[in-house]
Order: structure tokens, then C-alpha cells, then sequence
């Protein structure tokens, strides 16, 4: 489906500029305060296992994270986040490929259905 052999992935959100996912974490606000958001491993690649991080998030009953495609339709990825040893929410997932040059993802993170924040990320060839 894709060609696309490594990829980058940077992220923008609501007026806080931009954050390099494939560098280091970034912080997201929620009504309840700042989140703390990374994928691991890093450099982020298509059809590869990664794991979203989230550290921080308080007050939810159940935690998800819901990614789908803004550029092109690839389908929705919805997954239950985890709490792991450290007390962090985890959650793995694999993000599709795609033969653009520049793929657009929504990331939101949820409270069941509710969206608690969104945020947006690019892949590149």
C-alpha cells in the first residue's frame, strides 16, 4: 500500500506550537491541566508496533485514544489506554501506511466517548 520506508511524525496542537513526536514528548491541555503525550520507539514508522504514552491524566474512567486519518481515509484506531508499572497510560498501536507524501492523523484522547483533547500529527516519506 505504501512505500513510504521511514516516516516523521510532528505534532501541532491548539495554539501551543509545534512538537516533534520523534524527538521528544509533548505537553496537551486538558480541563483538568497540562498531559503529557509520546510514542515509543522513536522515530515513529508506518506498519510498526509503537506504544502511546500518556502521563498525568487524572479523573477518567476510561481512557482511550481514537487516530484516523485527516488527508485520506484509513480507517479509525481506537484503543484502550493501560495503566503500566509506572502508573503511566499506555496503549500499542500501529499506524497504516499511505503512498502520500504527507499524511495527516487526529489523535484524540478520551474519556470513554467524551474527547478530553485532540491534537493532529504528520507522517512523511
Amino acid at each position: 500500500m505504501c512505500r513510504a520506508i521511514f516516516a516523521v511524525v510532528v505534532l501541532g496542537f491548539w495554539g501551543l506550537g509545534a512538537c516533534d513526536l520523534n524527538e521528544s514528548e509533548c505537553e496537551l491541555d486538558t480541563k483538568e491541566g497540562k498531559i503529557t503525550l509520546s510514542f515509543e520507539p522513536r522515530p515513529i514508522r508506518p506498519m510498526t508496533q509503537s506504544t502511546i504514552i500518556i502521563k498525568g491524566l487524572k479523573g477518567v474512567k476510561k481512557p482511550r485514544v481514537h487516530i484516523y486519518g485527516l488527508s485520506m481515509y484509513l480507517g479509525h484506531l481506537r484503543e484502550d489506554l493501560e495503566p503500566n508499572e509506572k502508573g503511566w497510560l499506555e496503549a500499542g498501536v500501529m499506524l497504516a501506511p499511505c503512498d502520500d507524501e504527507k499524511m495527516v492523523f487526529a489523535l484524540e484522547v478520551l474519556d470513554d466517548k467524551e474527547i478530553i483533547t485532540k491534537t493532529e500529527f504528520s507522517t512523511f516519506k
